[in-house]
């Protein structure tokens, strides 16, 4: 089975396509951390909680890190990407919006926009950060583009609906119709947006380079076989504490603003405490067991 790994970029139809995926498939064979508070909320496992996590046929969110494709057999590499400033207006509104939702008052709007330079560019570098030789003296743009290179398929927000149907069909086998669906609107605000264009120049440089790269590009078995960029950092060893720290920091970051930090530690620490109560019993009742000699050695191990 190919799981198909999709890095979301956010404000590039994300919403829509995973409300595809939940729509089409079982709960259980979909994975999102878009919205880690999400998981939290619904009681769904996390990436690195999974007992069978090559059993996953879609798998899709802000937090993608390229040492999550170790963990599977067979998978798909794909994103979709925007025109950068129309991309960066989206984002400001969101943030504008998600602010007052989360009642933290107004967003700094040249504050935000000073912060962000190239922020698709760098997105996609920090979390394919070997594959795009990130500490590497190049511009963004050239290593945002050795990831998009070694990406299975690249699509764009106007072509969503018929490039999902497409992974769908062709990468999971899907058979059936394919609903349409309509990506979500978060509002308008009454506020002047003055993108400086220089500042997100090597996000225009890559959006214009993936538009002839990938624009004509249409879906076909061809494009299941894996890069050389993926091949080549497929030979190195598996890094899970560095994406141990990636998906906690981002955790972190989501649950903060959100406000819920506190709830989701008291969380963990009555499951882990549950955990540690179990255990504890059935160390003890194998010690206690007649047959302790015959497994003393797992006991051991324990």
């Amino acid at each position: 089975m190919t799981t198909a790994i999709g890095l979301h970029i956010p404000k590039c139809a994300g919403s829509s396509i995973i409300k595809m995926a939940k729509d089409l498939l079982p709960s259980g064979a979909v994975y999102q951390n878009t919205s880690f508070l999400q998981n939290w909320i619904d009681g769904n496992p996390e990436f690195l909680e999974y007992k069978n996590i090559d059993e996953l046929s879609f798998v899709w969110g802000h937090s993608i890190h390229e040492e999550m494709i170790h963990k599977f057999n067979s998978f798909f590499l794909f994103t979709c990407l925007r025109d950068p400033v129309e991309r960066l207006k989206s984002e400001v509104i969101f943030a504008a919006k998600l602010r007052r939702d989360q009642g933290r008052g107004e967003l700094d709007i040249d504050k935000f926009l000073q912060e962000k330079t190239d922020p698709m560019c760098w997105f996609i570098i920090d979390r394919f950060p070997t594959i795009a030789g990130k500490y590497e003296k190049c511009s963004p743009f050239e290593k945002a583009q050795r990831v998009l290179e070694s990406f299975n398929y690249v699509f764009f927000v106007e072509d969503v609906q018929e490039s999902i149907r497409d992974i769908f069909y062709f990468v999971l086998d899907f058979k059936g119709d394919f609903p349409f669906v309509g990506r979500e609107n978060p509002g308008e605000y009454n506020f002047d947006l003055n993108i400086d264009v220089q500042r997100i120049e090597n996000d225009i440089k890559l959006f214009q380079w993936a538009v002839l790269k990938f624009g004509k590009i249409k879906m076909t078995t061809s494009l299941l076989s894996i890069s050389s960029g993926v091949e080549n950092f497929m030979k190195r060893p598996p890094k899970e504490e560095a994406l141990r720290i990636f998906l906690m920091e981002n955790m972190f970051r989501e649950f903060s603003d959100f406000g819920c930090l506190h709830e989701v530690v008291a969380d963990r620490l009555r499951i882990t405490e549950l955990h540690n109560t179990e255990i504890s019993y059935y160390v003890k009742r194998l010690l206690n067991s007649s047959f302790y000699e015959k497994t003393r050695d797992s006991i051991y191990l324990l």
